[in-house]
């Protein structure tokens, strides 16, 4: 699957988006850079949500579809064509968080939208959260 394009090393979450684009998001156009569990992104603080961008150059779709009795929702879906999936983690779902991952070269990108306490009512958060992927998803190296 990995393709000589697509080297999730050379993709910089805290510059994938533009400052616009985060402005319309209504994140700051500021990312912190985060690293943890072999997991390398960047937050962006905002309201209504906060946005995270994950990548991981080991583990694609699979490595989630194998846990997906920890999440209250794994639904496989596409991304711009991508293998993507819907993930909220056990005892998530309703409180306003949600994540798409999809592949991208021999790992994958996870998006994460979490609302503000009370900001999600009437919102459909994992709606928002593929949104947002496939803004970044037109992004990346091809």
């Amino acid at each position: 699957m990995s393709e000589g394009a697509e080297d999730l090393d050379s993709v910089d979450l805290c510059r994938v988006l533009s400052a616009q684009e985060l402005s319309s998001l209504g994140v700051a156009t500021e990312g912190e850079r985060e690293e943890k569990l072999g997991e390398v992104g960047c937050v962006f603080d905002g309201d209504p949500y906060t946005l995270g961008l994950k990548k991981d150059p080991d583990d694609g779709l699979d490595f989630y579809e194998k846990r997906a009795s920890m999440y209250d929702v794994f639904e496989r879906n596409k991304v711009n064509g991508r293998p993507g999936a819907v993930v909220i983690p056990a005892g998530g779902e309703g409180n306003g968080g949600c994540t798409e991952v999809f592949e991208f070269g021999s790992g994958s990108i996870a998006v994460d939208v979490v609302y503000r306490f009370g900001k999600y009512e009437g919102v459909d958060v994992c709606a928002e959260a593929l949104r947002v992927a496939q803004l970044v998803e037109s992004k990346l190296p091809r």
